[in-house]
């Protein structure tokens, strides 16, 4: 066994980050307060380098030394984007010393008008893709199916090397988004849909990218990736808990990983635009992330706000915390900026700080010594270890998503095939966007001279009898079908390249979801021959199949590996290479707008679940399937540890994977976890660890995962208040591969329990469909009676440690299902620890009670009785789905007295706000301990007291009764007379908190770290409860 290591020559040198550089702060504050305010405008006014080019009088692309210089004199900082110059046949963009000579004449005509020499950056995208010779590497989506972290770390120095060599410090890299909606044309950007893995494959990224002295950039802050209409540049609405749990780990593991910049978004969140937003900006990125590099806008996003660009600049300036403008087209930053200081609008220091950021980034960079570095490089550009390394990503990258009857891998000495599609004999089809032009570049060998098409690879190893014919176009228009047709019939094999035209951002808007009618309709047409169809899809997102993936014998995702796709697939298909890669997203099978815009960690099999609605949502292929040539077997799944009780506690996780097929294979093991339902954001699984093994024939290994609570918790907590996670106290569940089911398959799942749990809780259980309630009849009998009976025969108590249900009418009975049949009786017997036909588990997710011994098998209302699970798409589900419902409580409650001074908990029937008053009759001091849920509500109303901050000082009010809140989780101890909060810190010590009156006056109670009982500060959390008559 071995696990993923480099495979290459750069190894050695990009074991470290870039060397940490001296402390700079000091040395760029002494040149900010040199500068003048207009100098200080002209630093952060960045701009498109095409407004300093010009043709010489040969016709020449050459630097524009006057314009250079007039803005030179207005102390303009930076410049962006792909130079022009005069170009050789079959070159594309310039080389590595063509933009060295541009940038050097650039950096000579600053130096006599400023010393602070040009920051220039780059869309380094996937590889140099702006430099001639670089290696194109498979775009972002295709380094996230490899699931390969150290693979994605060379990806990334290679990537800066060849940047640097052109003399460029500054890359606008890496894609730190997370996949959401499937329509956004960004996808093939990302690294994919699940936090972890974005955040580890970028925090490689980044430590690639700075071992080679080249700043990277994180992109994009912040909720890009999920536009409300599927489209580029729309605006997005999400939650504190989505932002700070779904897209700040990527952000976090980039910035933490040392990256040097960040970049904006065009878009805006909640109605507010990221270029003018306080919350986003100060409360999140510089406050709770502690982000102190550069950060800059997305091309022209500053204006995006309205029409009067000066306003724009003030609520940008006063607003967020950008330090550059991509402006890009003139210096109206620099000349409102000015106006703005002028009429005291905005501060100097503001101005100062950023340029402060931007001075010691260039001294970090070392440019004041070394203004267009990397002259060492030049001669490595496109050099044989990294085109070793794009072959290897792309290997890695390609997933087998259906195999039937193992018809691949082919035969390469005998098997007849026909070659068609519109990506097969087009390498820019296999690149997409950012691929030597901002739009990418249809075309072959002509303009890709280094590489080879699909068409050209299979050539090359295919020997047997093979014909090619294009047959049709992207767009689905066709050639001669009729060709195509006889081709098929003559051939056992036909293998159809397919997927999208090349895009970048809002260029991929207009395309519907699916794929075009044509591209269906031919290959509907060919598999009609009876030829076996094996579909390729290049694709840069997950474009609907409408039906192919039924029809098909075989489906190979390629997403979009580029120049070295065409080799990589070949040798896929032909089994010289097995392949290893996983889907890095869901791949949705209608166009339903919560089935495209949902994530795998908000389903259920065929469901969706978000915010207690669940709608149908069938899939093509969830995240993480990707099938092998092999075959690997996991076993012998253990646990350290059957429950935890302290955030400091380790759970070790270990599985035996065995590789049992013929051919040596790489298999990423995936541990997931699934926490308790106690709360309506709760996911229904998330990834938490993996890792990439390689086994040969029969070779097994161990592959053991160390979580913490800082693995299974969340960020509670609003934005700009810290990042502090709470992890829920309940069972939760940790299992192996995506798409285990561990009510099929129980071997790979394994439950612990975290914090203080009670035990036993008491529920009413309604099924929605009769609006019945299970009951209790007699002593052995059970039955239904209407869910709005007041009797305690239809009160039910859920025992979490054993898994009984207890009727509240005699404790010594439990709920029995005898044999694992149709209509199998469910009945009352003696309750007894080891009796697995006691064994019962509500699956908050299908609203099922499913049994545990009987797998497979659900309490049926009709009976009631067991009958087979029903999936959640059939027509009769509802009978086996069931409400747990807290039983009918009492609204008359008590007082919550200080024992201190007999000030009394005062709610406010308006909401919000609690104080200590005085006793009063005409006040709301009437308070519900309701032990069953764990909640204090506000008498005869539908309030209950809320703390969503825990830590101490955290904020105490009243918040719509919510079950599902941990914010609400709240026990009462008679014993110290506190009022604890059931919320478990996990970034720290395990706290307790507890209710605390702040002052003498408690006119502004908090929760507090739970006090001793002799600690003189107790006396602020003693309360006794007396109950009202």
């Amino acid at each position: 066994m071995k696990v993923a290591l480099l495979s290459s020559s750069l190894v050695a040198a990009t074991a470290a980050t870039y060397p940490s550089q001296p402390d700079n702060n000091a040395k760029a504050w002494d040149i900010v307060n040199q500068l003048t305010s207009d100098q200080l405008l002209g630093q952060m006014n960045q701009l498109n380098v095409a407004h300093i080019q010009t043709k010489d009088a040969h016709g020449h692309i050459v630097l524009d030394a006057a314009a250079a210089m007039a803005y030179a004199h207005r102390s303009v900082g930076s410049y962006l984007n792909l130079i022009d110059c005069p170009k050789q046949p079959n070159q594309t963009v310039c080389n590595a010393s063509q933009y060295r000579a541009f940038l050097h004449d650039l950096q000579e005509t600053q130096q006599p008008i400023s010393d602070i020499p040009i920051l220039y950056g780059l869309d380094t995208i996937h590889g140099a893709n702006y430099i001639d010779k670089a290696v194109l590497f498979p775009q972002n989506i295709n380094a996230g199916a490899a699931f390969n972290p150290t693979l994605a770390h060379t990806y990334g120095s290679y990537a800066a090397r060849d940047t640097k060599a052109a003399g460029i410090p500054w890359m606008f890299s890496p894609g730190v988004d997370v996949v959401r909606h499937k329509h956004w044309s960004r996808i093939y950007e990302t690294f994919g849909e699940d936090p972890v893995v974005v955040a580890a494959l970028a925090a490689s990224v980044v430590q690639g990218i700075q071992s080679q002295g080249v700043a990277a950039c994180f992109k994009h802050f912040i909720g890009y990736s999920e536009p409300t209409g599927g489209n580029d540049r729309d605006p997005a609405e999400l939650t504190d808990y989505d932002v700070l749990n779904h897209f700040v780990p990527s952000l976090k593991a980039a910035i933490d990983a040392g990256i040097m910049t960040g970049m904006g978004t065009f878009i805006g969140i909640n109605g507010v635009p990221m270029a003018a937003n306080d919350k986003m900006h100060h409360g999140l990125l510089r406050h709770d992330l502690n982000f102190q590099g550069l950060m800059v806008t997305d091309w022209g996003e500053m204006y995006l706000m309205g029409p009067d660009h000066k306003v724009d600049i003030h609520q940008s300036l006063t607003l967020s915390t950008y330090d550059m403008v991509m402006v890009p087209d003139d210096l109206s930053f620099a000349d409102a900026g000015a106006t703005l200081l002028a009429q005291n609008q905005i501060s100097l220091a503001r101005l100062q700080q950023s340029v402060q950021r931007i001075i010691k980034l260039k001294l970090d960079l070392d440019l004041f010594d070394t203004p267009v570095p990397g002259v060492d490089l030049v001669d490595q550009v496109g050099d044989a270890a990294s085109r070793a390394t794009a072959l290897e990503m792309a290997h890695e990258s390609i997933v087998l998503l259906k195999n039937d009857n193992e018809v691949l891998p082919l035969d390469a000495a005998t098997a007849s095939v026909f070659l068609t599609g519109p990506s097969m004999d087009d390498i820019g089809y296999l690149c997409g966007g950012w691929t030597l032009a901002w739009q990418g570049m249809a075309g072959g060998s002509d303009v890709f001279p280094d590489s080879s098409t699909i068409r050209e690879a299979l050539g090359s190893v295919l020997t047997g009898n093979v014909d090619y014919y294009q047959g049709v176009n992207m767009d689905g228009s066709l050639h001669d079908v009729d060709i195509a047709v006889q081709f098929a019939q003559a051939h056992e094999y036909t293998i159809v390249a397919l997927g999208e035209h090349t895009y970048a951002e809002v260029f991929g808007n207009g395309d519907p979801q699916a794929l075009p009618d044509g591209l269906i309709s031919y290959v509907k047409t060919l598999a009609a021959t009876g030829t076996k169809i094996i579909l390729v899809l290049a694709e840069g997102r997950p474009r609907l199949l409408n039906g192919l993936a039924e029809l098909v014998a075989a489906v190979v995702w390629a997403g979009l590996p580029c120049e070295m796709g065409g080799p990589a697939i070949a040798h896929v298909l032909t089994g010289t290479i097995n392949p290893s890669g996983k889907l890095p997203y869901t791949y949705p099978k209608t166009n339903d707008y919560v089935n495209v815009i949902t994530p795998y960690y908000y389903r259920n099999l065929t469901q969706c679940l978000q915010n207690d609605v669940v709608l149908p949502c069938p899939t093509e292929w969830s995240f993480g399937h990707g099938l092998s040539y092999t075959t690997f077997v996991y076993s012998n799944m253990q646990t350290s540890s059957p429950a935890l009780t302290s955030p400091s506690q380790t759970l070790t996780v270990s599985v035996t994977v065995t590789n049992t097929g013929k051919m040596t294979g790489k298999e990423v093991v995936m541990l997931f976890v699934t926490p308790p339902a106690t709360r309506l954001t709760a996911e229904t699984k998330l990834l938490k660890k993996f890792n990439k093994v390689e086994l040969g024939p029969r070779e097994a290994t161990t592959v053991s995962f160390d979580l913490t609570a800082d693995d299974w918790g969340y960020y509670a907590n609003e934005i700009g208040h810290g990042l502090h996670k709470a992890a829920d106290a309940g069972v939760y569940t940790v299992f192996f591969e995506a798409a285990t089911d561990c009510y099929v398959n129980a071997d790979l799942c394994r439950q612990f329990q975290y914090g203080e749990v009670r035990t036993t809780v008491d529920r009413v259980v309604v099924n929605q469909a009769t609006n019945q309630a299970l009951a209790a009849i007699g002593h052995t009998k059970v039955g239904t009676l209407q869910s709005d009976d007041t009797s305690r025969a239809i009160v039910w108590t859920f025992d979490v440690a054993s898994n009984q249900i207890v009727p509240a009418t005699d404790n010594a009975q439990c709920l029995t299902a005898l044999a694992p049949q149709n209509w199998g009786t469910v009945r009352l017997g003696p309750c007894t620890p080891d009796n697995g036909n006691q064994r019962w588990h509500y699956d908050p997710a299908t609203q099922q009670l499913r049994h545990l011994t009987h797998a497979g098998f659900c309490l049926d209302v009709s009976g009631p009785w067991l009958m087979t699970c029903l999936p959640p798409t059939h027509h009769d589900v509802q009978s086996q789905q069931w409400w747990l419902q807290d039983p009918t409580t009492s609204s008359s409650g008590g007082h919550l007295q200080a024992t201190s001074n007999g000030l009394v908990l005062t709610g406010n029937l308006l909401g919000d706000a609690v104080a200590f008053h005085p006793t009063k009759d005409n006040e709301s001091q009437s308070w519900v301990i309701d032990a069953s849920r764990s909640m204090v509500q506000l008498a005869d109303t539908a309030l209950c007291l809320d703390a969503w901050l825990a830590q101490d000082g955290g904020p105490v009010h009243l918040r719509s009764c919510d079950p599902t809140s941990v914010n609400q989780k709240w026990s009462y101890n008679a014993t110290t007379q506190q009022l604890q909060h059931n919320v478990l810190l996990i970034n720290g010590d395990n706290h307790v908190f507890c209710l605390d009156m702040a002052s003498p006056a408690g006119d502004h109670p908090t929760i507090w770290t739970c006090h001793d009982a002799d600690d003189p500060f107790v006396a602020y959390q003693q309360f006794v409860y007396k109950t009202q008559e």
